[in-house]
């Protein structure tokens, strides 16, 4: 069976009272023999689907299969479609978006659920995250903040796909909710070196580039912003082979009305 299968971890959403900030690194990896392999570099995992709505996404990223089935899902293609120009996003909450994409998930994945039952799919193990969407933003009014998770895992008994309701998280402001590799920007958040000393450099090198590139969001949008791409940062330094050097953020400002996107 020629299967090909690459990950991308390492997205950290922080809300504030005046909007949320969401960042994601931009590589994807391969596990040969059980050791994470970096494949590419520049992949978007986070994305505005409108002015209101931030998505994410991590696990698998691209997915290749020539046999027993012809199938493929590149997340970059997979959300051009979802969110293409005059999207009908722009009127939708996020729970509405949330919905979508679930739905559209599990078409995409009924062949990949079909290979599962009749133990064909050699790639990950029961219970096993198979992907993993992030949904984040404001009503319509911009005044409810709300966060959705979209969760597809390998069925503990290998009996195909669980395909999992969309669910509500509980969340609230200055919460930071992060999904993918944590071992050593949480090191950096307790003050431990050598993490902490980097993560200082690393936040005022993005605090520096923002100011720079989106000079117009809230300054303490500014400061969520460049701590949790800073908080990336840190990880990719020592996680090289599973966290990309670059960060690509999405800002929501709730006074301007309007989301902004930049790549770090």
């Amino acid at each position: 069976m020629r299967q090909s299968l690459q990950c991308g971890t390492s997205l950290l959403i922080l809300p504030i009272d005046e909007g949320v900030a969401v960042a994601a690194d931009d590589l994807v990896y391969e596990v040969r023999d059980g050791i994470a392999v970096p494949a590419f570099a520049g992949v978007h995992k986070v994305f505005a689907a409108s002015d209101r709505v931030i998505i994410g996404t991590t696990q698998n990223m691209w997915i290749k299969i020539a046999e027993p089935i012809s199938f493929e899902y590149h997340i970059d293609k997979w959300i051009a479609e979802f969110i293409p120009p005059q999207s009908s996003c722009a009127e939708c909450d996020p729970e509405e978006v949330a919905t979508r994409i679930y739905n559209k998930a599990r078409q995409t994945f009924e062949p990949i659920d079909s290979l599962i039952r009749e133990r064909k799919w050699n790639k990950q193990a029961p219970g096993d995250t198979f992907v993993n969407y992030l949904v984040t933003g404001y009503a319509k009014d911009l005044g409810e903040y709300s966060l959705f998770n979209v969760w597809f895992r390998i069925d503990t008994d290998g009996k195909g796909l669980n395909f999992s309701p969309v669910e509500k998280k509980l969340t609230q402001s200055r919460q930071l909710s992060w999904y993918g590799e944590d071992q050593f920007f949480i090191r950096a958040q307790q003050g431990l070196s050598p993490e902490a000393e980097m993560f200082t450099r690393r936040r005022l090198e993005c605090s520096d580039l923002i100011d720079t590139i989106l000079p117009d969001i809230h300054p303490r949008l500014k400061e969520s912003a460049s701590y949790i791409s800073g908080l990336i940062k840190v990880e990719s330094h020592f996680n090289k082979n599973k966290v990309g050097r670059s960060v690509n953020l999405v800002v929501i400002d709730r006074g301007a009305g309007r989301s902004y996107s930049a790549a770090l």
